[in-house]
């Protein structure tokens, strides 16, 4: 298949997840390349596809966190974003932490399941690439060229 304005792939299992940003996602056999499905699940894409926890999760244009299943390409869910994901997003345990790049560039922690973020940093620099998390350390490189790094502490049960 002709995939154009590519914003990246990853592989699950067998199979490799691409995004474009006109809104078309595929998936293709990773030995031959044949196409498994294609979808749309919005109008722009502005992330390439994470494949995570079983899911497949992308960026769109109104910002907004997509859940897409891997095995058909259909639309699982959405949570709104402040803005726009254009990286790859990283789990801590249960825990999506999501980089956004607006001006103020915010590092949010969402559940699977969603609803409210679980926290939210302003980093006041767009962030474009995927956090790296070490142990309880995550780092994220922040657009002015400085990394950021937080230590995130599960809270104790009572």
């Amino acid at each position: 298949p002709l995939l154009t304005q590519v914003l990246g792939m990853v592989r699950g299992g067998d199979t490799l997840y691409v995004s474009t940003r006109s809104g078309r996602m595929a998936a293709l056999g990773v030995e031959d390349g044949t196409q498994r499905w294609e979808q749309t699940p919005a109008a722009v894409l502005t992330s390439p596809p994470t494949y995570l926890q079983g899911v497949l999760w992308v960026g769109t244009e109104p910002p907004e966190l997509l859940a897409v299943s891997p095995s058909d390409g259909r639309r699982l869910s959405g949570a709104p974003l402040p803005s726009s994901l254009v990286s790859q997003l990283t789990a801590h345990g249960e825990l999506l932490l999501v980089p956004t790049s607006g001006r103020e560039g915010r590092l949010l922690a969402l559940r699977r399941q969603g609803g409210a973020p679980v926290f939210s940093v302003r980093t006041d620099t767009p962030l474009r690439t995927p956090p790296v998390v070490i142990g309880d350390q995550v780092f994220v490189l922040g657009l002015d060229g400085r990394v950021l790094s937080w230590t995130i502490r599960t809270p104790k049960k009572k």
